[in-house]
């Protein structure tokens, strides 16, 4: 099971608003790793829509 299935992607995704440099960092590291399985991908989409390094495979 994937682990986007299991509601690991909100908390990642509500962090990239942090005002730390840091944690921005670390959970759009941690989305991009889970986001290369196609299930995190489209359970991402379907949760809201991701940052851009989700739709078009590279970080900005």
């Amino acid at each position: 099971m994937a682990i986007g299935v299991l509601g690991a992607l909100q908390p990642l995704m509500h962090a990239l608003r942090s005002e730390s440099e840091r944690t921005r960092h670390d959970s759009a590291l941690a989305l991009y790793h889970l986001t290369l399985i196609q299930s995190n991908r489209v359970q991402t989409h379907k949760t809201q829509r991701g940052p851009d390094f989700i739709d078009n495979g590279q970080i900005e």
